[in-house]
């Protein structure tokens, strides 16, 4: 230990526990100086030497010592119903690496020695400058973001802890932020018309068209295999793995409307994926996708986000996602009953939206799905069907069947079968 002097007032200069100590005594007489940095040396080693303590204990609680990467490694190899996707193993990576270089840093080199004030200072840390890793330094991030990643972090420790690798999860007493968040909007029907228009042609129109008339979520639409669809019975889904929404493992069961009749008659079967371009584009990441949507939007001159206080990064009021919330609007407007949409959407909130869900048949769906309004595609729109009693028109099924043709006789004895309901 040694003492300097400077301006008057005396300094410490000294190692403690192999860490170079530079530190003002505040004092000016040499003998207080002695006494005073005897007492705040003291005070370190016994802080160092509790810690060990407590390390030791926790040692010798847990079965073993895994490091942070082995301990993601066990969580994503664990054996699971469900396997997440390639995108929500890309986010769970970003977050356990991020925190794993903040707990690194602060010499913790096992997530069972992780205390509660460190996940406390990682929680003021997202809370202040954002992800602790340069790569994303003085990034401020939205509350939603911020949770989601701690959820993250506690998902894994809870793992750990079930697997008797960790003896507590210092995350347990970290509440949620409230969510800064901007619902997203429903595009209208202009906004439609155009982007319909700029995109036809592209993937963003198989996107778009059944984004719309789904409500199916991107990384669904990506996924439809030609063997869930049905175009004899204009129906999508066969009850199998195939059929299964990928968020939610809900079951997809679905009426093809005509517009999107229209659209996947007009298709070749070149893959078993409906759009094989598509399906390309998402197993190499949703970023693309995202860029090139919002290039569309920019093109059709439609405010896709917008500056919220506090926030560095703008909202998304209109994305992709949107095209869902676009579904459940037309649905809404053309008065197909809630349950209809709630059963189409696999929106399971409360008992109560269950129990309608159950109630939505094949053939409700069917019925009231084929009112929906068609922004997108070149062809007619199905009358809407009042009541099952009511007499069909003559003359509407004469023309039907007298313009029935190779191309268009699936969507023609579609609108039969409605019409002689």
């Amino acid at each position: 230990m040694k003492l300097k002097k400077r301006n008057n007032v005396y300094w410490l200069d000294a190692y403690v526990n192999n860490k170079r100590i530079r530190k003002s005594t505040g004092m000016t007489v040499e003998a207080d100086a002695k006494a005073w940095a005897k007492e705040y040396i003291d005070g370190l080693i016994g802080e160092s030497n509790a810690k060990k303590v407590y390390e030791t204990i926790k040692n010798n609680l847990v079965d073993k010592e895994v490091t942070f990467k082995e301990a993601i490694k066990l969580f994503l190899d664990y054996p699971r119903k469900q396997q997440p996707s390639k995108n929500r193993v890309r986010v769970i990576k970003s977050a356990w690496s991020d925190f794993t270089s903040f707990c690194n840093n602060e010499n913790i080199l096992y997530p069972h020695l992780v205390t509660e004030d460190i996940a406390i200072n990682y929680f003021n840390h997202l809370k202040k400058y954002g992800r602790y890793s340069v790569n994303f330094a003085k990034k401020q991030l939205s509350n939603k973001t911020i949770n989601d990643i701690i959820a993250t972090i506690k998902m894994i420790m809870s793992f750990l802890k079930s697997r008797n690798l960790l003896i507590e999860d210092p995350f347990i007493n970290i509440k949620n932020l409230d969510k800064n968040t901007v619902n997203r909007e429903a595009y209208t029907e202009d906004e439609l018309k155009i982007m319909g228009e700029l995109s036809k042609g592209t993937y963003l129109y198989d996107i778009i068209l059944t984004g719309v008339f789904t409500g199916l979520r991107l990384g669904d639409i990506a996924h439809l295999k030609w063997k869930i669809i049905d175009l004899e019975n204009m129906w999508i889904g066969d009850g199998s793995q195939d059929a299964k929404q990928r968020k939610t493992n809900n079951d997809i069961n679905l009426p093809i409307v005509p517009a999107l009749a229209h659209h996947l008659l007009s298709l070749e079967k070149t893959s078993d994926y409906v759009y094989p371009e598509l399906q390309a584009k998402y197993a190499g990441g949703q970023d693309a996708i995202s860029t090139d949507f919002k290039k569309l939007l920019d093109n059709c001159e439609i405010v896709h986000s917008i500056k919220i206080e506090g926030r560095t990064r703008k909202a998304s009021i209109k994305d992709i996602h949107s095209l869902r919330h676009t579904f459940a609007y037309i649905a809404a407007i053309s008065n197909i009953p809630l349950p209809i949409v709630q059963g189409v959407l696999g929106h399971m909130t409360t008992d109560m939206t269950k129990h309608y869900m159950n109630h939505a048949s094949k053939k409700d769906k069917a019925k009231h799905l084929s009112k929906l309004p068609n922004y997108l595609a070149d062809c007619e729109v199905l009358p809407a069907v009042q009541n099952a009693n009511c007499s069909f028109d003559v003359d509407e099924v004469k023309n039907l069947i007298e313009n029935m043709n190779s191309e268009n006789w699936q969507i023609n004895r579609f609108k039969l079968l409605e019409l002689l309901k």
